[in-house]
């Protein structure tokens, strides 16, 4: 990236682009065109030019839940400049203030007049609050069924009558080949989130909608532009999150390039940096987790048998999707699939935007096929330090990203392993079984197979999991956890631990006793329980603290060891806790 042009250009390339975009209204004060403005096609812009569009709703193309063979378009609210947990308590929240501020601050070094930066952000963001009240918060978007309300084309022009449905999904896909007809069947998660937004769009001037879409073009922007709009995004961030320096830029660009490029960089990576006997050593490991989880179904006395064999089956074809796919490591097949990327970009941005759109292109092109669950071009970025259950293949990825150390090794004793990458791996197979991905059959489908009683008793299990975490505080903020939004992560911490733990007993049956690490008073068991502990060992800012505990469906770290460890019978015996302590509470809760 050069820097010295991205300071002599200014801001020249980005409002060339606004003038494409009709203006910003806060620059072009009362020389803005409201008669050229229409939100739907400046949705066919921001598609076209390779940035978002979804500000007021969300359309992309993901996994039928109905029937996993086939695609589907799929319509769900909005995404949001702000989290919808902060936005939903409006400018009396600090959080909220901070963005308004910066928000002006952004109009006001784009050339904006300061007070009427002020009246007029805080109009579009009372927009975009409005937006987030309409919208589900994350607890309340754990039930499938409530989010599965398959129309057809036409069934939705009845329902949302505002908004001309053919023409516009047509005009988002971009593409001449894909037929869409009234008889096209889709997915609206949150029907009633659109009669709202249909109500609400024709009770706001356009001038306000205008400057809300656009602030939220250019705050994804910020990141590719000018020293002074980094500052005060800096600035920002400190409120949000803590941070307080910035990251080298070409670390970001690196980020950027590698995550829009995955398959690119992830055949560069694992040609430099992964070795095959890795790879191996890894699926062995997932073997291991799966057979013991197997066992432990089993085992399971609150389940009656046709719920437990459709659960075992489950298990049994799951499929691991380990390190990175043999495709990768072939230029043919790298160079087929990126042979429609072209770009003539000048900027590190306009190439971003370039390969955003090529992306898009991709997925709407895929539209009509039947969904190949092998296809290699369906995984997860391979750079990714995480792994991850995909509910609709009933799959695991575990990305060559992961299956380094401090994570895992082959050069290292196996109760490191299995108490780090073996506790992430347990932790994604639970991930199958939990709240939600309970509400899923074999193939990924939703479809409830589970036996009235049964799932009586996982319910009354998983409301233990929320009673114990919903009444954790974290004291550096007097905040406590959301035990409904981090139910899913809960089940799978308490469900990995337990997996891993008895799948690595299972292999020193096979392979003997390991020998403990010189120096240290540690056994082996008690030092696989050590590395579950230092995988999630992290110091983190109060404000980042609270904007976990407020937005995300994970418990701070901190508590997702507390939690699963103090509910195991076997991290108790292996360190001797007492009955009744901290760690070895009387009363603990258990759902696998």
């Amino acid at each position: 990236m050069n820097k010295e042009a991205i300071e002599r250009d200014g801001l020249k390339t980005v409002n060339d682009l606004l003038h494409k975009l009709n203006g910003w209204p806060v620059l072009e004060g009362i020389t803005w065109n409201e008669s050229g403005f229409e939100w739907k096609d400046v949705m066919y812009k921001f598609r076209k030019l390779g940035l978002s569009y979804d500000q007021l709703f969300d359309v992309y193309v993901g996994v039928n839940v109905l029937n996993t063979s086939r695609l589907i378009i799929k319509i769900d609210q909005s995404y949001l400049g702000l989290n919808r947990e902060y936005l939903v308590k409006g400018l009396d929240n600090k959080i909220v203030q901070a963005y308004y501020d910066y928000l002006v601050d952004l109009a006001v070094i784009f050339g904006a007049d300061k007070l009427t930066a002020e009246k007029e952000i805080r109009d579009a963001l009372e927009f975009e609050i409005n937006l987030a009240k309409m919208g589900l918060l994350k607890e309340n978007r754990r039930n499938i069924t409530a989010l599965t309300n398959p129309m057809t084309i036409e069934e939705m022009q009845e329902r949302f009558p505002s908004i001309p449905w053919q023409k516009y999904l047509g005009n988002l896909a971009n593409d001449p080949n894909l037929e869409l007809t009234p008889s096209t069947v889709t997915n609206v998660a949150v029907p009633d989130y659109l009669v709202k937004l249909e109500k609400l769009l024709k009770a706001t001037p356009k001038r306000v909608q205008a400057n809300y879409l656009l602030y939220r073009i250019l705050i994804d922007l910020v990141t590719y532009l000018t020293q002074e709009l980094r500052d005060r995004e800096l600035q920002y961030s400190k409120v949000v999150d803590g941070i307080s320096e910035h990251k080298p830029r070409w670390r970001k660009c690196v980020k950027i390039a590698s995550q829009r490029l995955q398959f690119a960089s992830g055949g560069l990576y694992v040609r430099r940096y992964f070795s095959e006997n890795a790879k191996k050593a890894a699926e062995e490991l997932v073997a291991s987790l799966k057979k013991t989880f197997i066992e432990m179904l089993k085992r399971v006395d609150w389940m009656d048998e046709k719920t437990r064999r459709e659960a075992i089956e489950k298990a049994e074809v799951m499929n691991a999707h380990v390190a990175y796919a043999q495709e990768l490591l072939d230029d043919t097949k790298l160079t087929k699939y990126y042979s429609k990327l072209n770009s003539t970009a000048d900027t590190f941005m306009e190439f971003a935007m370039a390969v955003r759109n090529f992306l898009d292109d991709v997925d709407f092109e895929e539209l009509p096929r039947p969904y190949n669950r092998s296809d290699w071009s369906h995984r997860s970025f391979i750079g990714s330090v995480d792994a991850y259950y995909n509910i609709l293949e009933n799959s695991l990825e575990l990305p060559a990203g992961i299956l380094q150390s401090p994570f895992f090794s082959i050069d290292r004793p196996n109760y490191m392993n299995y108490g780090s990458i073996g506790y992430v791996i347990g932790h994604e197979i639970t991930h199958g079984f939990d709240d939600e991905g309970s509400q899923h059959d074999k193939r990924g489908s939703a479809r409830n197979w589970w036996a009235e009683d049964t799932k009586r008793s996982f319910n009354q299990k998983a409301q233990c999991i929320i009673d114990q975490y919903g009444n954790y505080t974290a004291p550096e903020v007097n905040k406590h956890l959301n035990g409904v939004a981090t139910l899913g992560e809960n089940i799978a911490d308490n469900g990995g631990v337990k997996e891993s733990y008895l799948a690595y007993e299972e292999w020193v049956k096979v392979n003997g006793e390991e020998s403990r690490l010189p120096n240290l008073k540690y056994s082996p068991k008690q030092l696989f329980w050590i590395s579950i502990a230092n995988f999630w060992c992290k110091k983190i800012k109060t404000e980042a603290l609270e904007q976990i505990i407020v937005t995300n469906v994970h418990a701070p770290p901190n508590f997702r060891i507390l939690g699963s460890l103090s509910n195991s019978e076997l991290f108790s015996t292996d360190f001797g806790c007492p009955v009744g302590s901290k760690m070895n509470p009387v009363h603990k809760c258990q759902v696998w």
